[in-house]
């Protein structure tokens, strides 16, 4: 009997050790956070209006005033939006550090 009983506990041991450790867990998706803080963001599109020349000037030079209004916002997936009032806007991707305009040519 003492031989029927630890053979129960063993297998009730495994059993339940085969339950908790197998069990379906449901995979975790890590949330999308920035990498880059805003001031980075707007740093970037900064730097890429200072190579756009438009005319004789660069887009840094033509917008420098208004670059204190630049608004960046997250998006998700790396990507970032930054605006400058209702006519410019930038798409800047964090992985690629890669700043495209969207609005108003710089």
């Amino acid at each position: 009997m003492a031989k029927l009983t630890l053979v129960a506990v063993v297998a009730g041991a495994f059993v339940l050790s085969a339950v908790a450790c197998g069990g379906a867990a449901t995979p975790t998706v890590p949330p999308d956070r920035p990498r880059l803080a805003v001031g980075e963001v707007i740093a970037l599109v900064q730097e890429s209006a200072k190579r756009v020349q438009i005319g004789s000037l660069t887009c840094y030079k033509r917008l420098r005033l208004g670059f204190g209004n630049l608004v960046a916002t997250y998006q998700g997936n790396g990507r970032w939006l930054v605006a400058l009032g209702d006519n410019y806007e930038w798409e800047v991707y964090e992985n690629t550090h890669t700043v495209r305009s969207l609005k108003g040519g710089c």
